[in-house]
């Protein structure tokens, strides 16, 4: 009886070394039928991206990639940007069929990122370049065929490899679009692509929902930037930090960029809920005060920052504007100017600047 027990033991310890190896071996990879639960990561293997769920506001759990660190800063991909799901029991798992599901409790909805393929044998690897990629897999583990992957969906950010336009063959088309605030993901006001019909130096426009915001692009028909047009300010030239191109064949054009091994920042080109575009890290200052009455706007508007300064500017009075909620939306708008006292923790308030023409005022 006892020699039984030590071999039960001695099986036991090793199938627990087995799954040790397996796991640390297997912690880029979600294979079929395994769930990735709030709380667990995939990690590149190279350590640089992680793939779980996040949340920044509430309890709404989004799926997301991240450069290593900090969740909450460092998001680059959000697979459910409009529509998070409450609480902590959700996980990520690639079914019997080959469906890569964002599920929330067994009973709960779904979210299929691959919807309409059947595939059987797969896994999902988190790529050293942040790429998230659903392979088929043939008996032996070599790849079969590419079923589907995260950059050919992004959401606001554009990591070197990436492409921003579109595949005239198949109808693809790749863009970038803002979230409606530092803390909410879910689209906002801006769209950040290539024009369809676009000539050197405006290959580049930015939409404001159905209207064109900002046009720009290259200044060398060649794909390089010479300098800052209308604002973009993509900052390094060809042979520098960021190796800026653009790309024409029978089936694609596109814009990507690739970035030195040597800086410092985490390379992405983002676009913000206000519109801006950035290369890397950026840093700011706020100030912020206490705020007294105002006129706000209903919650049922889903107004963003850019709609809250629209709605300011199309009333002749406004003086002031302020996004209403703690995420960042909303709308708060004043036609005196009201009194305000300074406080570290208070939202940040926006006052419209206006210009007196001198000349004419001495004129008449």
């Amino acid at each position: 009886m006892a020699s039984i027990a030590r071999k039960f033991i001695f099986n036991f310890l090793c199938l627990l070394l087995f799954l040790g190896l397996y796991s640390s071996q297997q912690q880029n990879t979600l294979v079929q039928r395994q769930e990735l639960k709030d709380g667990d990561e995939l990690v590149s293997a190279d350590g640089k991206f992680r793939l779980g769920f996040f949340n920044l506001t509430g309890n709404n759990s989004c799926l997301g990639i991240w450069y290593d660190g900090d969740s909450l800063t460092n998001v680059v991909w959000v697979a459910n940007p409009n529509a998070p799901l409450f609480g902590n029991s959700v996980s990520l798992s690639i079914d019997d069929y080959g469906s890569l599901k964002i599920s929330y409790s067994k009973m709960g909805p779904t979210i299929s990122l691959n919807p309409g393929q059947e595939a059987s044998n797969c896994s999902a690897v988190l790529l050293d370049t942040g790429n998230f990629v659903l392979h088929e897999l043939n008996s032996d583990g070599t790849v079969k065929r590419e079923l589907w992957q995260s950059f050919d969906y992004p959401t606001d950010t554009l990591l070197p490899g990436m492409k921003l336009g579109f595949n005239k063959k198949s109808g693809q088309t790749w863009s970038l679009k803002s979230w409606r605030s530092d803390v909410v993901p879910d689209t906002g006001a801006f769209t950040f692509g290539m024009n369809v019909y676009s000539i050197p130096g405006n290959e580049f426009n930015i939409m404001q929902h159905e209207d064109e915001y900002w046009t720009g692009g290259f200044s060398q028909d060649e794909g390089y930037q010479h300098k800052p047009i209308n604002g973009f300010t993509l900052q390094d030239q060809r042979g520098s930090s960021y190796a800026f191109s653009k790309i024409r064949n029978e089936n694609e054009t596109y814009f990507n960029f690739s970035a030195n091994k040597d800086i410092k920042t985490f390379p992405r080109l983002r676009i913000d809920y206000l519109g801006k575009l950035y290369v890397g890290e950026r840093l700011f200052v706020q100030c912020y005060f206490v705020d007294t009455d105002g006129y706000e706007f209903h919650a049922d508007d889903n107004l963003t920052h850019v709609d809250c300064e629209d709605k300011c500017l199309s009333i002749c009075s406004c003086v002031a504007f302020e996004p209403s909620k703690e995420d960042g939306t909303g709308c708060k708008v004043w036609t005196t100017m009201p009194n305000f006292e300074t406080a570290l923790n208070a939202r940040k308030v926006y006052f419209l600047e206006y210009k007196v023409d001198v000349e004419h005022v001495l004129r008449t």
